[in-house]
């Protein structure tokens, strides 16, 4: 056993260098991305995979997700901030796509007051997400989708969640003009959604995840930007 020891490290190593080294779709975010709502592998971010390896300039790339179900933009900037596995990422990935915001509002929908502070809290904590990447890597295609709402015009909640979304995603938009991001674009997922929430989500079903038909919008929304 104790022979096989400098193998099973060196195996480890030539893994870690590979992580480190290969070209990387790398997807951040929420439950969205994870690919929550969609039949399975039918998520947006895998959708959005299949069609960039069809191009020449991204047929190397290897697919890495490392999106978390219920997180905040204050967990994802810890996350980039302080995980080196994150970091690592980062650094070799060629393009990254980030779906962030939705959970900030979710947590407060029921008070302006803290929608309103958690509106701030986005917004720093965005434009330090986005200076992060920066640093870490200031060559990557770096892209960003909006946030839609779910509710259709009918339902109770969606002059309240229209409001907040707009405010949400007055911030997102800000940041294409920011030369410390260097966001490459915005995927416009709201208009997508705008009269077709009842089509694209899990609405009916008291659930604000899209479903495949939805996730299938978001990857047409981020082809619709990609540079080729």
């Amino acid at each position: 056993m104790f022979r096989l020891l400098p193998f099973l490290f060196l195996a480890y190593l030539i893994n870690e260098y590979q992580n480190y080294t290969t070209p990387k779709y790398l997807a951040l975010g929420d439950s969205l991305a994870v690919g929550i709502g969609s039949f399975w592998g039918r998520g947006y971010t895998r959708l959005y995979y299949n069609w960039l390896i069809n191009y020449t300039n991204y047929r190397c790339l290897c697919y890495c997700n490392l999106s978390a179900i219920g997180w905040t933009s204050k967990d994802l900037l810890n996350a980039v901030t302080f995980n080196q596995i994150y970091r690592n990422a980062i650094i070799s990935s060629s393009i990254i796509t980030i779906d962030i915001g939705g959970n900030d509002i979710l947590k407060h929908k029921y008070s302006s007051n803290e929608l309103y502070q958690a509106l701030n809290c986005f917004k720093n904590n965005l434009f330090s997400l986005l200076q992060e990447i920066q640093c870490l890597n200031k060559h990557a295609q770096l892209y960003l989708m909006d946030i839609y709402n779910p509710y259709p015009i009918e339902h109770e909640m969606y002059e309240v969640a229209e409001a907040w979304v707009t405010r949400f995603n007055s911030v997102i938009w800000s940041t294409l003009g920011d030369q410390g991001s260097k966001v490459s674009g915005i995927a416009n997922v709201y208009s997508a959604f705008k009269g077709n929430e009842s089509s694209y989500t899990l609405i009916r079903y008291n659930n604000v995840h899209p479903n495949t038909l939805g996730h299938k919008i978001i990857n047409d929304c981020y082809k619709a930007i990609t540079i080729i």
